[in-house]
């Protein structure tokens, strides 16, 4: 019936896999293989590989038990309908919605004028209510009705939202902020360039590392399942502390601003193995770095564990659903990125792909593992923001953001010329070094730093942290854009 509701209501955008396997008291005995033995007992690792076979063979058969010749009948042009603004689904069922601060009318799906106004209350909610049936202002799915209000009601199910109330089932849910904000206004709090910024991220890896994670003596059902609701806290409660500006006891923080307080952020999803935020780009960008180290300190830097995500950049009034389908590409890009452990735990920044025509000049590394992004942090982006400060809305830099241009064109050329442009590189900073008072002699060491890798390595070396450091130059030249200039 859910498959149904679902293949009705999203055209096959959602679908819900779910199957068992049959377990005896036997499978919890440790070290014990059904495929090691003569018995048909499985272990709990046996049972979960098969139960992964299981699943991934119902996801790539979608639908199979339901769909019928009904569903693949042509569409008349006059009964397709007209597609929805926000998701961009074709139907019939939309109605006009006028967007108060554009003076502007548009047309959304009733899934999104549900999601809209549900939206609109969910910052400051305090309960999650279920009803049997159909009720106003809520979400139906099937015969059930999901609503959200800041009391509790008699509803037919109740749930407290991150508290824990003695009448009330907890839920913890990743809600931030606590006010609704448009992603116009904030855009306008960024530092530099006007963006909305987009981080997509989930865990690598959560079926193996449940499957395997746990030692075998001490791997059970009830570990399994503690294991899954921390993770679920860490990224709902966790995430949404953060973006609060409260960073946990013995995580580096990371604000230009030199301030620690609320970001200009709102939390689309946050909660079981993955998240997905959007706000003022330059806030974004760094609550990508705050996080995962926090997740970091949260598993105890287990290498095995890792993030992988990907960081967008639009306009604040692109489609939602574009930017959803973009952020989501950025992430496969770094799920992609593995070392010669298998490992993924990489960071794609500021996911963009150029236009055929301009793929000759050549492209800019995007995708890192968060390891080296930190090392360049450190090494280049700490370094460069020391030469000037946050104001009038933007980075005030010493030097010009023509060197930038300059050596972000020498890192594209460098995939067809190679170690050729090296020389270019040491003639641009050469040029570029900045122009120190007496009280700031000291700066000079720090710039000196700052180029030695670029010149002074091998040339191998220093073309490869050329092309590294290529998508932290465009950061900088980010932040020195806008502003009230």
């Amino acid at each position: 019936n859910i498959n149904e509701w679902l293949l009705r209501e999203h055209d096959g955008k959602l679908f819900m896999a779910i199957d068992y396997i049959e377990l005896s008291g036997n499978a919890f005995i440790p070290q014990r293989h059904k495929r090691d033995s003569d018995d048909d007992v499985l272990s709990i690792t046996e049972a979960w590989e098969d139960l992964n076979g299981k699943l991934d063979l119902i996801k790539r058969r979608k639908f199979a038990d339901i769909i019928g010749a009904p569903t693949f009948e042509p569409i008349k042009l006059n009964e397709r309908g007209v597609p929805c603004r926000v998701c961009g689904t074709v139907t019939r069922k939309v109605k006009s919605v006028l967007d108060e601060e554009l003076g502007e009318t548009f047309d959304i799906c009733d899934n999104c004028d549900s999601l809209i106004r549900l939206g609109q209350r969910l910052p400051q909610t305090e309960f999650l209510l279920l009803w049997e049936g159909t009720r106003p202002d809520g979400i139906k799915i099937l015969d059930v009705t999901f609503t959200v209000n800041r009391s509790p009601e008699r509803a037919d199910r109740v749930y407290s939202i991150n508290a824990i109330e003695h009448d009330f089932i907890p839920f913890p849910l990743g809600i931030y902020p606590q006010k609704a904000e448009t992603f116009e206004n904030m855009v306008k709090k960024s530092i530099g360039a006007p963006l909305l910024g987009t981080l997509r991220a989930d865990v690598d890896n959560l079926g193996r590392i449940f499957q395997i994670g746990i030692p075998e003596k001490l791997r059970s059902l009830s570990r399994i399942a503690t294991m899954s609701r921390f993770l679920s806290l860490f990224f709902t409660q966790g995430v949404a502390s953060i973006c609060k500006g409260n960073i946990p006891e013995g995580v580096e923080a990371f604000n230009l601003k030199g301030q620690r307080g609320e970001r200009s952020v709102a939390i689309v999803y946050a909660g079981g193995d993955d998240l997905f935020i959007t706000g003022a780009w330059s806030d974004v960008t760094e609550i990508a770095f705050e996080i995962r180290r926090a997740f970091g300190k949260f598993t105890c830097e287990n290498p095995d564990i890792g993030i992988s995500a990907g960081v967008v950049l639009t306009s604040h009034d692109y489609p939602i659903y574009r930017i959803a389908m973009l952020s989501g590409e950025a992430e496969e890009k770094a799920k992609a990125n593995r070392d010669r452990e298998g490992r993924k735990d990489s960071l794609t920044l500021f996911y963009f792909v150029p236009p055929e025509k301009e793929k000759k000049f050549g492209e800019i590394r995007q995708t890192l593992r968060w390891g080296e992004w930190e090392v360049l942090i450190k090494e280049v982006f700490m370094k460069l923001v020391k030469f000037g400060e946050i104001k009038e809305g933007r980075f005030m830099s010493l030097f010009s953001r023509g060197m930038l241009f300059r050596l972000l064109g020498a890192a594209r050329m460098s995939e067809e010329r190679g170690h050729y442009v090296l020389p270019i590189v040491a003639y641009t900073l050469s040029r570029s070094r900045p122009k120190f008072d007496e009280e700031k002699r000291e700066m000079e060491t720090v710039w000196v730093d700052f180029v030695k890798p670029f010149v002074s390595l091998e040339p191998s070396q220093s073309l490869e942290w050329l092309q590294k450091s290529a998508q932290i130059l465009v950061w900088v030249d980010l932040l020195m854009r806008g502003g009230k200039e």
